[in-house]
């Protein structure tokens, strides 16, 4: 298959540092979504929020299916403004007011909607186009993954080869211990 067609390289070739950068973002945001339970948890054992957790979660096993879609929607409506404030932020140059706002979306968002989705998932499912979206979001997963896998593989070939470097000349902490020596001695002189 040549690469070059007469209109320049293959579309998926030309974009494919792009896909890849996409791939990524969109397995951080699926790790997120799978990891932000036990935060949620440990957040929600922090405060007296259990009662009213398992008051939601019983409440919302007796929503109609759209009412369960708008409870799950809830987070992102009501987090959207904090995604302005970091917005503003960063353009005032706040720069670490600007992370802690978009870090607290994520986090909160995420984790938030993680469980209502555990807790809504019959009935969301039962919306037919939702359970398409579902069944697409799990189809571009395993895509994002297939993309990402080749340089997650290169990573760990290139911290293995790394690692293995500074065994064979005498370590890593004695590679570190010599720098600092001839640092210190240059200062010195």
């Amino acid at each position: 298959m040549p690469d070059d067609t007469p209109h320049g390289p293959a579309p998926r070739r030309r974009y494919r540092p792009v896909l890849i950068l996409l791939a990524f973002l969109f397995l951080v945001e699926a790790w997120l979504w799978g990891h932000m339970a036990p935060v949620v948890r440990w957040i929600a054992d922090l405060i007296p929020f259990e009662r009213f957790k398992h008051w939601v979660a019983e409440r919302a096993r007796h929503l109609p299916p759209y009412a369960a879609l708008a409870l799950f929607l809830s987070p992102l409506l009501l987090l959207e403004p904090l995604e302005g404030i970091a917005v503003w932020a960063y353009a005032h140059k706040h720069w670490i007011f600007g992370s802690l706002c978009l870090l607290a979306v994520k986090l909160i968002g995420v984790g938030v909607m993680a469980f209502l989705f555990a807790a809504c998932e019959p009935q969301l499912l039962s919306i037919g186009w939702f359970a398409r979206l579902v069944a697409l979001f799990l189809k571009v997963k395993v895509w994002a993954e297939a993309e990402v896998e080749p340089v997650k593989a290169a990573l760990r070939h290139l911290r293995a080869r790394v690692l293995a470097e500074f065994q064979a000349h005498g370590g890593f902490g004695r590679r570190i211990a010599a720098l600092r020596r001839r640092i210190f001695s240059r200062n010195r002189a």
